[in-house]
């Protein structure tokens, strides 16, 4: 029979108290290591916000400087268009004064009683004219200018020859002179190209070139051309373009017009004595009313060419125009 021994309940009591603190003090640790835990949770959570906010930051300021370069680039960018631009209406206003002076250069030599100055002014007048051409192709803003110095070019022209040149001979001025305006006249078509509509005329009334080198001379491109009693006798017309010519009493003897149109020329009362009409249009029966047929070189389609008679000399068109001898009637 066992007997009860009373400190057996001692040790169960003490023991249960050892493990009653073990527990409380193991909680202890489980709190503390849980606050511990959630105490670095907040502050990883914590150092995470404050690295994004960092980043954050320093995105904001690298777009701020973004924003600066590309500021500063385009201020430098429109600086340098500005300063492009300066330059170059800098370089057109030299341009538009070195063309005024030229142009002023022209006029003032074709007023010198010197052929040889006048000459260099018209090759002047000339040479402007086409400078003005070839700006107003590249810039719609110079058409105006360039057509009112080809305008201008045509005046004072038409004052040199009727003006100037005098005598039955034409001299060496004249002849260059002549040159000159064909080569301004071949450009008038390049003008009305890129501005077309404005008038272009010229005045060669009772002009003497006789003898004068116009093969191809193009007066079609103007609105009209005024040569009533122009003389150009034995004058190298071939192939030659009229336009709207007024050349009424004009003295065409003995000129080469083979190939010639004249289909909208008055030539009332012209004198083409023993003329080479070889493959001319020749303007309708009323704009051509009595003209000077004698002696004439045919066929020419629409006219009959009149036999020479006897105010007819036809030896008087041998020497007429020694660059090219007219055929013999």
């Amino acid at each position: 029979m066992a007997i009860d021994d009373p400190n057996r309940h001692i040790w169960s009591e003490n023991d249960t108290n050892r493990l009653r603190e073990r527990e409380v003090v193991a909680e202890e640790k489980e709190a503390e290591a849980t606050t511990k835990e959630a105490e670095a949770a907040d502050r990883g959570v914590g150092t995470a916000e404050r690295s994004v906010e960092t980043q954050k930051h320093t995105v904001v300021v690298q777009v701020i400087a973004l924003l600066f370069a590309a500021v500063a680039t385009a201020a430098a960018a429109f600086a340098a268009l500005q300063a492009g631009n300066a330059v170059r209406a800098s370089e057109n206003i030299a341009s538009q004064q070195a063309l005024e002076n030229r142009l002023a250069m022209a006029i003032t030599s074709i007023g010198q009683r010197s052929p040889a100055d006048q000459v260099a002014g018209l090759t002047l007048l000339r040479r402007n004219v086409e400078s003005r051409i070839n700006q107003a192709m590249q810039d719609p803003n110079e058409r105006t200018d360039a057509y009112e110095t080809y305008a201008t070019s045509l005046g004072l022209f038409d004052v040199y020859f009727r003006t100037t040149i005098r005598g039955d001979e034409p001299s060496i001025a004249a002849i260059y002179a002549a040159d000159e305006l064909q080569e301004t006249l071949n450009m008038a078509s390049r003008l009305k190209a890129i501005d077309d509509g404005k008038p272009l005329y010229i005045d060669l009334s009772k002009v003497t070139l006789p003898g004068v080198n116009w093969t191809s001379v193009r007066f079609d491109s103007l609105t009209a051309a005024w040569m009533p009693g122009i003389d150009l006798k034995g004058a190298d017309l071939a192939n030659s373009h009229w336009g709207h010519a007024t050349m009424t009493g004009a003295n065409l003897q003995c000129a080469d017009l083979e190939g010639a149109d004249l289909r909208l020329a008055s030539l009332s009362g012209a004198d083409l004595h023993g003329a080479d009409l070889r493959g001319a249009q020749l303007p309708p029966l009323a704009m051509r009313q009595n003209m000077i047929t004698a002696g004439a070189v045919g066929p020419v389609q629409g006219l009959t060419i009149v036999d020479p008679g006897s105010s007819y000399n036809p030896n008087s068109c041998r020497n007429a125009n020694p660059r090219k001898k007219i055929p013999k009637p």
